[in-house]
């Protein structure tokens, strides 16, 4: 094999890592605005059912305007959205993994344990994906031109 096979070669296996990467971080949006509509259809859900509701109760109704922010934040790929998120996320799953009675003998809950863990998704793509969000939209032109 010739050095020039080899750095044919080179290049080709660094094109595919570079499609590899390209696809990942497409897939990666996709992620991002699928949660983010998810979170708004959940609070558009819960504004509907509990509209009569939600006049005596103002602590709902901070959540409910977060919850509406974060979505909205997150649908558009920005980085405070996902951090929000992430540790909205994060509270639950310390919530569900935490065990409120550690001495006590009981069998594992392992439910409560899994969703712990799936609630530690967002905050695991957020850290992994971090250059793929952007913090205002001044960085989305830049995007946008560097792109195309």
């Amino acid at each position: 094999m010739n050095d020039t096979e080899g750095e044919i070669a080179a290049e080709v296996d660094h094109s595919d890592i570079k499609n590899d990467l390209t696809r990942i971080q497409r897939i990666a949006k996709t992620i991002f605005k699928i949660i983010g509509a998810f979170v708004s259809l959940y609070a558009i859900f819960f504004l509907v059912a509990t509209q009569f509701w939600l006049l005596y109760c103002f602590i709902c109704v901070l959540i409910l305007s977060a919850l509406i922010i974060l979505s909205i934040g997150m649908f558009y790929l920005r980085k405070w959205a996902a951090v929000g998120f992430s540790l909205l996320c994060c509270f639950f799953a310390f919530v569900l993994l935490s065990d409120p009675f550690p001495l006590a003998a009981k069998p594992p809950d392992w439910p409560g344990f899994i969703a712990g863990f799936l609630f530690m998704i967002p905050a695991v793509l957020t850290v992994t994906q971090w250059r793929l969000l952007v913090w205002r939209t001044k960085q989305d032109a830049e995007v946008t031109l560097h792109d195309g």
